[in-house]
């Protein structure tokens, strides 16, 4: 009897001496959850025979340690180190988290899309506010366009006209011209024609 107590106790004391991690040693092992009951027991060894050490609630990220039997050694979020059975463990995200994660999601793309969609509005709105601008700025384009070519045909229409004033003109003193020469040229023969005959 004394022998058996005595081995159970060794098992007991490497049991909890390996269960037992320090905070800042990392625990190598494969990543997984707890199922989707609302909590469950975690023991100090890998039967029903061993103590509670405390629970954990579902949904929450674990790393598996090692298995035995029906049991798997975990590590929680909390850094506790204790054994679950295996039943109540899963390698997949609970639907709980599932549910928080898409939840979470979905809230955020309600976010993104709210966010690009007053974007998109203020977009819309410089778009048109240029759109305006742009038809307003064509306009005076036109307008100044138009001014050029008005001023253009007035420019035309000055110099023709100052063309033909100055051949009016040219042509007014050629004539006073040759009235006056002629006058001249008349007076001077009459002048001739008195002096001959006197």
């Amino acid at each position: 009897m004394k022998r058996l107590l005595l081995i159970l106790l060794v098992m007991c004391t490497a049991t909890l001496s390996l269960a037992q991690t320090t905070p800042g040693q990392a625990a190598q092992g494969e990543a997984g959850y707890i199922s989707n009951d609302l909590f469950i027991y975690m023991r100090a060894g890998p039967s029903p025979n061993f103590r509670l050490i405390g629970t954990i609630n579902a949904g929450t990220p674990v790393t598996k340690l090692q298995q035995d039997g029906e049991y798997v050694q975990i590590l929680d979020d909390r850094e506790r180190t204790g054994w679950i059975e295996i039943e109540f463990y899963s390698a997949t995200e609970s639907l709980q988290s599932q549910i928080e994660r898409i939840t979470n999601d979905l809230q955020q793309t309600q976010s993104d899309s709210s966010l690009m969609a007053s974007q998109n509005a203020a977009l819309q709105q410089d778009l048109s506010a240029l759109t305006t601008q742009n038809n307003q700025l064509n306009r005076e384009l036109t307008e100044q366009l138009e001014m050029v070519s008005v001023l253009q045909n007035e420019a035309q229409m000055r110099d023709r006209n100052s063309r033909v004033e100055w051949l009016t003109r040219g042509a007014i003193i050629a004539l006073v011209s040759v009235l006056v020469g002629f006058i001249l040229g008349s007076i001077s023969r009459k002048n001739r024609s008195r002096n001959r005959l006197m």
